[in-house]
């Protein structure tokens, strides 16, 4: 049971670090891979000077998923041109989908 809540906290949105969202954002908005080539993407967020993010990601390859959606989502309600509406936002009635 104690091992079940761990890993439910673990897998919260807020369980990753906003400097890890700020790191993928930093990616996706160059355009240079795809992201779900987590290896490249942790390459570049290196590159890019966030080496300490990428080492996260590289810790918490199970939470990359989150992190990924999570990133996307906050882009989306920024205003950010070119990222999609979060696939929970369709879901949910919020947004029409295109």
């Amino acid at each position: 049971m104690l091992a079940m809540a761990r890993n439910t906290r673990a897998a919260h949105p807020r369980a990753i670090p906003r400097r890890v969202l700020r790191a993928i954002e930093r990616v996706r908005g160059t355009g240079l891979t795809d992201m779900y080539d987590r290896e490249t993407v942790m390459m570049l967020a290196a590159v890019f000077g966030f080496e300490a993010e990428a080492e996260w990601l590289l810790e918490h390859r199970h939470l990359y998923d989150m992190a990924l959606e999570e990133a996307g989502a906050r882009a989306w309600r920024q205003g950010r041109r070119g990222v999609s509406p979060p696939r929970h936002a369709l879901s949910r009635g919020r947004v029409s989908s295109p």
